[in-house]
């Protein structure tokens, strides 16, 4: 079997998986949780946190439909752990 042969049309779902997994990267990044990528340094944006957050909210919702239940599942824990650090983070913001 050639290369060509192997080859599937992209998926939605699949480009959305990938979203969702870059948008829950940067939300951990601009929690101040995880080093920038680009710049390696730890900064803290609460505000792009939240809409990193509620971008892949609105994603892991959109994928609901094709996942299975440990799939489902993981992402549901994924979803809560991100929103009670921002809680926390938001939290400690505040104290400073």
């Amino acid at each position: 079997m050639s290369d060509e042969e192997k080859k599937e049309p992209l998926s939605v779902y699949a480009l959305v998986a990938a979203s969702l997994d870059q948008f829950v990267a940067v939300a951990w990044q601009k929690m101040g949780l995880h080093p920038d990528v680009i710049t390696h340094k730890v900064e803290k944006d609460i505000q792009q946190a939240k809409v990193a957050i509620d971008i892949a909210a609105r994603l892991a919702e959109s994928l609901d439909p094709v996942l299975d239940d440990d799939e489902r599942r993981h992402i549901q824990n994924l979803m809560t752990d991100l929103k009670i650090n921002l809680v926390r983070q938001t939290q400690s913001e505040d104290k400073s």
